[in-house]
């Protein structure tokens, strides 16, 4: 979720030079690496597939006949997704508030139709410590998050869609939850006289999150 441009741009390979409030998302031990105060006001995305893809996707939540809705729809994917993030961060410290958003349908195969909905959002809150395990050379890190799950995403076969309609669609969609994950990481710097390269070991997701819903 919410990944940096800056780590887009180099193909994700960003774990081992990450070093601002980024590190709350990839290495929490680049934390360690923040020279002051690092603060990151507010950084929206967001994408559509098609302009017109939120409207169609009101529109089958609305819709009286929700199989007519969806079937004028075969073979095309409704996607609009988004997010914001907020951060600030200082040397070995850091707290974020990340909001993450997505919603989608896609319908296929109209001899055995199968419909793949998805109404998601997503506020994590994550707080981050990185500490020296040896100064100047092995550092480690801590991410704790919490993550407040509205929305779900489903699959329907042929039997579901018998029986589904705009309000069962909603309901089956509308839930929500709570889930809590840690990060771990390590970094090595290799000593060296001209540059010092670093080693990184990051475990995302340490022990697997799982939603209790509410």
């Amino acid at each position: 979720l919410n990944r940096s441009v800056r780590a887009m741009g180099m193909g994700n390979a960003f774990t081992a030079v990450v070093d601002d409030v980024d590190s709350l998302m990839y290495n929490p031990a680049g934390l360690a690496r923040i020279g002051g105060l690092n603060l990151r006001v507010v950084d929206l995305r967001i994408g559509t597939r098609n302009i017109d893809d939120y409207e169609n996707f009101t529109d089958v939540l609305d819709s009286d006949d929700l199989l007519q809705s969806v079937n004028d729809l075969i073979g095309e994917r409704v996607w609009v997704g988004g997010g914001a993030k907020t951060a600030i961060g200082f040397p070995y410290f850091a707290f974020g508030v990340y909001d993450s958003f997505d919603i989608g349908l896609e319908f296929n195969n109209p001899a055995y139709p199968t419909l793949d909905a998805s109404a998601v959002n997503d506020i994590n809150y994550v707080v981050g410590f990185a500490f020296p395990v040896i100064p100047h050379i092995l550092y480690g890190g801590l991410n704790i998050k919490r993550i407040d799950r509205m929305g779900s995403e489903q699959s329907f076969g042929a039997d579901d869609l018998n029986d589904l309609d705009s309000d069962s669609l909603q309901d089956e969609l509308l839930n929500s939850g709570t889930g809590y994950g840690l990060d771990l990481g390590f970094n090595f710097v290799l000593p060296s006289p001209i540059v010092s390269p670093i080693v990184s070991v990051v475990w995302q997701d340490f022990g697997g999150t799982s939603f209790r819903g509410d």
